[in-house]
This record gives structure tokens, sequence and C-alpha cells, in this order.
């Protein structure tokens, strides 16, 4: 789904990957500008890959804890055809579950 909504590059279709969460409006035009700084490139794989040992799930940025909007269980790779004089490019996104479907994850703040 992620590869189809990228190449339509269709952002609507990309958001409903994502467990958005409290996702303040701030993160959710951050994901958006990251699809879109992408769309020149050519998807060359997609990966699923194993959560990495000791991955920090949250963070605090102004003053505000955030934390992922699900607990993650894989990280979705994504590498994009090398351009000529160019190093691999390539973007990621934690996986979690809700029930049975699979969502791309982002940060949401705690509640205090």
């Amino acid at each position: 789904q992620f590869k189809k909504a990228f190449e339509k590059k269709d952002f609507d279709s990309f958001s409903r990957l994502f467990c958005w969460g409290k996702a303040d409006e701030a993160m959710k035009t951050m994901i958006k500008q990251a699809f879109e700084s992408e769309l020149d490139q050519r998807i060359a794989n997609v990966s699923i890959l194993e959560v990495p040992a000791g991955l920090k799930t949250s963070y605090e940025r102004n003053g505000i804890q955030y934390r992922t909007t699900l607990p993650p269980i894989a990280k979705l790779q994504i590498t994009f055809e090398k351009k000529k004089d160019e190093a691999v490019n390539a973007m990621s996104f934690l996986v979690g579950k809700k029930g049975s479907e699979y969502y791309l994850l982002t940060a949401e703040p705690v509640s205090p």
C-alpha cells in the first residue's frame, strides 16, 4: 500500500496508512513535507525489518513529552534508486499493530 500511494503521489492514501493518535498539526505537516520531498524518487526496494534493539520511542521537544502512537513491532525501510553521483537515499517508518491492522507510526504528545 505504501508503494502504491507513493507511486501515485497520493498523500491522502499515504496518510491513511498512519495511526495518527493525538499527533498535532506540526507533526502531520512534517510527515507531509517528508512525503512530498521524496516524490521525485523511484522506489528500488521496500522491506520490513526488526525494530532496532534499544530503540527510543519517546522524546521531549519544547518542553513537551512525545511517544510513538502505538508500540513499534517492525520498521518499514524504503530504499530509492540511486541517482548518478548520489549516495543511496532511503526513508523509514516504524510500524505498529492495532487489532488486526498494521499502521505506520508517528509521535503524539503524552497527556499530563
